[in-house]
């Protein structure tokens, strides 16, 4: 079991750490700490497409000059209406994922 930020903590600071005399509390944080990985897979899993929606990868780079000149067009009397109304619409259905912030909950 690799240490958490608290078990760090608890280390760097000895003298605020105060041994649990509740056999009880101390009973029901163990148990909790044993579900932490099944938390962090059901984090994993809400990630994943779900029926009708496809996974496209692409550098944040990339995707912000796509979602910049998709969001410009929506608004552009170049495009006939039902399309940039169309375009609107998908831009709102987009579900972006940053797996940097999923790791980091």
């Amino acid at each position: 079991m690799e240490p958490t930020d608290s078990s760090a903590w608890a280390e760097a600071h000895p003298q605020s750490v105060r041994p649990l005399n509740n056999l009880w509390l101390s009973l029901i944080i163990r148990v909790l700490e044993l579900f932490r990985p099944v938390r962090d897979a059901l984090t994993v899993l809400s990630l994943a497409p779900k029926p009708g929606e496809i996974v496209l990868m692409a550098p944040e780079r990339a995707w912000n000059i796509l979602e910049e000149t998709l969001q410009m067009d929506a608004v552009s009397p170049m495009f006939d209406i039902h399309l940039r109304l169309d375009i609107m619409k998908a831009l709102k259905e987009v579900r972006q994922i940053n797996l940097d912030d999923a790791e980091n909950d």
